[in-house]
């Protein structure tokens, strides 16, 4: 029923036929009201968890008893009683009905009401096996101990790469020198002369192009031999 007015106030039934057999009627009283109604509730569709609580809170303009109840079924007037086996608890407060249903299963789904007089407001209540943190799992992070372990293996790895950087590069600093001495050494090798002085062949006079030899130290091969070259020439 869609755009009700104060007009459509009164008694409605629905009713089910069956064949063979005397038809299934109810009847209800439809009260329409302008502004909040003598008795409301914030939802009239609720959903729960198997093993969860609902909370259900129904507000009224009655000092009459006010009560909560399963549809055809029992109602529950005090502050702890049971419904098919999900405990209910009802508090009173002012202008507020407050009920609490825990112990729920799968066959708790259906139509309840807050009864106040004469006047009764539906909540259909339904109950699922998951809830929101099930079909989207929480990844738990991950214990000390695994972060812990994670780090030292990450530790291990630079320590392993870094030794074995520094080998390498020791071993290569270690033959960098060893070839250095040798070449060093074969380039510092001196061939070292000792020369006299001589004397002419044509007796005491010395030729004009003879000098006389100096002592001559730190001279070369290289030296040598062109020392040599020219001796002989």
């Amino acid at each position: 029923m869609n755009n009700v007015q104060s007009k459509d106030t009164g008694y409605y039934w629905c009713s089910v036929e069956i064949n063979s057999q005397a038809d299934e009627k109810q009847y209800f009283w439809l009260q329409v009201t302008k502004g909040l109604p003598e008795l409301y509730v914030e939802n009239q569709m609720v959903t729960g968890t198997v093993g969860s609580n609902l909370e259900i809170t129904c507000f009224h303009n009655y000092q009459t008893t006010k009560k909560w109840c399963k549809l055809d079924g029992k109602c529950v007037k005090g502050e702890m009683d049971h419904i098919d086996g999900a405990s209910v608890k009802v508090i009173n407060s002012g202008k507020q009905l407050k009920v609490n249903m825990s112990n729920l299963e799968m066959k708790h789904s259906g139509w309840y009401h807050c009864s106040a007089g004469d006047l009764q407001m539906p909540v259909h209540i339904t109950m699922r096996n998951y809830s929101v943190n099930e079909i989207t799992p929480h990844i738990p992070d991950r214990p000390p101990e695994e972060t812990f372990s994670k780090w030292l293996i990450i530790l291990v790895v630079v320590v392993t790469v870094v030794v074995t950087f520094a080998v390498i590069l020791i071993i290569l600093l270690k033959q960098k020198c060893r070839f250095k001495p040798s070449f060093e050494q074969n380039r510092s090798e001196n061939l070292y002369i000792s020369m006299d002085r001589r004397t002419s062949k044509c007796g005491d006079k010395q030729s004009h192009n003879e000098d006389p030899y100096e002592f001559m130290s730190n001279v070369k091969t290289a030296d040598y031999e062109d020392l040599s070259t020219s001796w002989k020439s």
